[in-house]
């Protein structure tokens, strides 16, 4: 039965104690990492299951803790020399921790993926609440137009009585007076009034007289769909689908330039041409913080091809990662965008599809 893999990032809410518990084992306590509400922040090992952090993180705010394995190999092979098992071990549960370290990263970026979702689909449910308001009212303004409209037959209905005891009051005023006379409209009591009012009520409106209808339809109606490309290049207001995230995180072909050029708008995880000389990794262009993913180094067939690195990469101690140079090897940079103008960087090499 296999082991449960060990959690590597934790996180909890701020509310004004200092100490937090490890969750995971770890050599030297620089492996020990804190961020409170993403920033780096300083603290004390108390006890090896503890982290002190002070001045507490007041409530409202998020404290995570993540363990940051050493980047280099902890013991370097020499040519002709006899490996032993332990060494190899320890080589082995190095990867091995590196490994886990970067799933729970890219978990932690999954689920804030799953956030943005959630915030979307809110949106959408809020949409459709307003396009119901905006029918109810369309309805209560239908109902009020035929209100009015039966008040105005009701008017003519009453008129038209009038009118008529009118007329048979003249006729029998002209029988008994022997003759006949007539009267003008305006002089029959409330006839001309109650003809106006049905003439006024006869009428109806088109959607674009509603002042604001159309507008606030258009506002609601504007919100996109996000393609990959969209997701890369960190466009504003659209609506990520799960695909898209996923298609968003497709490696990307990149040619070995002598200086190699990676644009961070166009993708997250990068594979670079095989080697066929020198290169230089260069600064990459439109750097967004907080943007991780990895870059899959590969040697040609000759091999014995080195990398070095533009002013800008951030390794462990201070020293570079040095890829695999044999034939048809491959190296896998990991990297996380900590500022604009600094990337954190550390490798794995020696990879093999053989």
């Amino acid at each position: 039965m296999s082991e449960l893999l060990p959690i590597t990032i934790i996180e909890y809410p701020g509310d004004g104690t200092t100490d937090r518990a490890i969750p995971f084992t770890y050599d030297d306590p620089s492996e020990v990492q804190v961020f409170v509400d993403g920033v780096p922040t300083a603290f004390t090992i108390p006890s090896p299951s503890n982290v002190r952090i002070e001045p507490a993180p007041p409530s409202g705010t998020t404290i995570r803790i993540r363990k940051n394995s050493a980047r280099k190999y902890p013991k370097a092979w020499q040519s002709s020399a006899m490996v032993k098992g332990g060494d190899l071990n320890i080589a082995l549960q190095h990867a091995v921790d590196l490994g886990i370290e970067a799933k729970d990263r890219a978990d932690v970026s999954l689920a804030a993926s799953d956030t943005a979702v959630d915030d979307v689909n809110a949106a959408l449910a809020e949409l459709a609440d307003d396009i119901a308001s905006i029918e109810q009212a369309k309805a209560d303004a239908e109902n009020a137009a035929a209100a009015s409209e039966a008040s105005a037959d009701e008017a003519e209905v009453s008129a038209s009585g009038a009118l008529d005891s009118a007329l048979r009051a003249e006729a029998a005023a002209s029988a008994a007076a022997g003759g006949v006379h007539t009267h003008p409209i305006s002089q029959i009591t409330g006839l001309e009034s109650a003809l106006l009012a049905k003439a006024s009520a006869e009428h109806e409106h088109g959607m674009d007289e509603i002042t604001g209808l159309l507008e606030a339809l258009d506002e609601k109606l504007s919100l996109g769909v996000a393609t990959a490309a969209d997701y890369r290049a960190k466009a504003v207001g659209k609506a990520l689908t799960p695909e898209a995230a996923w298609d968003g995180a497709l490696p990307v072909d990149v040619s070995e330039d002598a200086t190699i050029a990676l644009n961070f708008a166009v993708g997250f995880n990068f594979v670079v041409a095989p080697l066929t000389a020198n290169r230089t990794l260069g600064f990459p262009t439109n750097v967004k913080r907080g943007q991780s993913g990895v870059i899959e180094i590969q040697q040609d067939g000759t091999g014995s091809r080195t990398l070095a690195y533009a002013t800008g990469w951030r390794f462990a101690d201070n020293v570079p990662p040095i890829v695999s140079t044999a034939a048809g090897t491959r190296t896998c940079l990991s990297y996380y965008v900590a500022r604009e103008d600094e990337i954190w960087l550390f490798a794995v090499g020696n990879i093999r599809w053989w």
